[in-house]
């Protein structure tokens, strides 16, 4: 059995990655799957080893359960070393980084998410709620479970989902792009008619457009105003002054 990825796909990444935007793949998917399709589109570079953080039992409460971190080099042969000089990889940017849904909560318990955040490029195994959370770490921030905010990266996040699973997360990003007509594109401000992800260079470019229109915009706005206020200040100067007709031609 074989899922290929779509034909657009690895260009896509390509592109965006030329643009300087970094690209992340959230799944539910076991992590092994996912950072193997993440290496094929170009989302993780094919010849570097990937650590991944997870949890070290599989079952039961995340609280009960120790943070495990395991390398693995691009062969899938087990990198030497322990937590530190993994964390230390991924925090210097040497190692690529994968994180399943338990490790996500367990680093968040004990403060160790943000170079994850930072530098992985796989997100496995992520609940819904997970998925949800996850963009908004990324972007402004979150509440905590005491009810105290949590500080995001302060990133701009789009996000594209394509079923209910991704309700949560394309409501939590700034730009959610539902790749399908049903349920999903409810929540989602944007819906693509293709279920791919070659959408979003048009979306990022759509958007870039509308901000500078808005600014080139004020400044015409602004600068109209300064011309027309000197031009009546010079003509009081000598005693003249402007009609309202001409405020209207002038409009």
């Amino acid at each position: 059995m074989v899922n290929p990825l779509r034909r657009d796909t690895t260009a896509v990444v390509a592109q965006l990655h030329d643009a300087g935007i970094r690209t992340v793949m959230v799944t539910g998917d076991h992590a092994a799957t996912a950072a193997s399709v993440a290496r094929l589109c170009g989302m993780l570079c094919a010849n570097r080893a990937v650590a991944t953080a997870d949890t070290a039992c599989g079952e039961g409460r995340v609280q009960d359960s120790e943070l495990a971190l395991r390398g693995t080099a691009p062969d899938g042969a087990p990198l030497p070393g322990g937590t530190e000089e993994l964390l230390a990889g991924v925090a210097a940017g040497s190692l690529a980084a994968a994180v399943t849904g338990r490790g996500f909560e367990k680093l968040q318990e004990v403060g160790l998410l943000e170079p994850f955040l930072r530098h992985a490029g796989v997100f496995a195994r992520m609940s819904p709620d997970d998925k949800r959370a996850l963009m908004e770490l990324l972007g402004d921030g979150a509440l905590g479970e005491d009810g105290g905010e949590v500080a995001g990266l302060g990133h701009h996040v789009g996000f594209c989902g394509d079923g209910a699973n991704d309700v949560g997360a394309l409501k939590a990003a700034h730009v959610g792009v539902s790749l399908c007509e049903a349920e999903a594109s409810v929540a989602a401000p944007l819906t693509s008619k293709r279920q791919t992800i070659a959408c979003m260079p048009a979306v990022i470019a759509e958007g870039r457009c509308s901000l500078v229109t808005s600014y080139i915009i004020f400044k015409f706005v602004i600068v109209y105003a300064f011309i027309q206020t000197f031009g009546v200040a010079i003509l009081y100067s000598y005693g003249g002054s402007v009609g309202n007709y001409q405020y209207l031609g002038a409009g």
